[in-house]
């Protein structure tokens, strides 16, 4: 009996092991690239904490300063910014999170290209977000949750109030 029942269970073992790949095809996108994948073109796919903090910041709903809250503790979305900016050569992933974005994921990509002296590129998607410019969004500094124009907060973003809050927080 023992030995039917460590038979059965070494078949069930290697049924669903031989299920899995074909599930993880399943769950693939339709256009041929894999998930986390930070350019399209090199298919090369994201470490597992980079593709949560760019899915993170991609949904992100609010602008954050970097230490929100009554305790003043880091913000999670700038934790998440850090963690791309981590990877090295972002600037694709950050082009990417801009493109896809909330508006608050694209303000957050323009921050991190100011971080990372991508002066260029970064005024390019300022002047692009510039159509946005009449839109409210929220806001968190501190512990105040605001609603701002988007106008307002591309001001502070061209001035580096963001780039240099983020730099400099610990």
């Amino acid at each position: 009996m023992k030995n039917k029942a460590f038979s059965l269970r070494i078949g069930v073992m290697i049924l669903a092991s031989s299920l899995v790949p074909a599930l993880r095809a399943d769950v693939q996108p339709k256009d041929g690239t894999r998930h986390g994948s930070p350019n399209r073109e090199t298919q090369d796919p994201l470490p597992l904490k980079v593709q949560l903090a760019f899915d993170h910041l991609k949904t992100s709903t609010r602008l954050e300063s970097a230490h929100v809250g009554d305790a003043g503790t880091l913000s999670e979305n700038l934790k998440q910014l850090r963690e791309i900016l981590a990877l090295g050569k972002s600037e694709p992933l950050l082009e990417r999170l801009y493109e896809e974005g909330s508006l608050a994921g694209k303000l957050y990509a323009i921050i991190g290209l100011q971080l990372l002296e991508d002066t260029e590129l970064s005024l390019a998607l300022i002047e692009d977000a510039d159509q946005f410019a009449e839109k409210d969004l929220e806001t968190l500094e501190g512990c105040i949750l605001h609603k701002r124009k988007v106008g307002a907060i591309l001001d502070d973003i061209r001035r580096g109030y963001y780039k240099d809050d983020f730099a400099s927080a610990e």
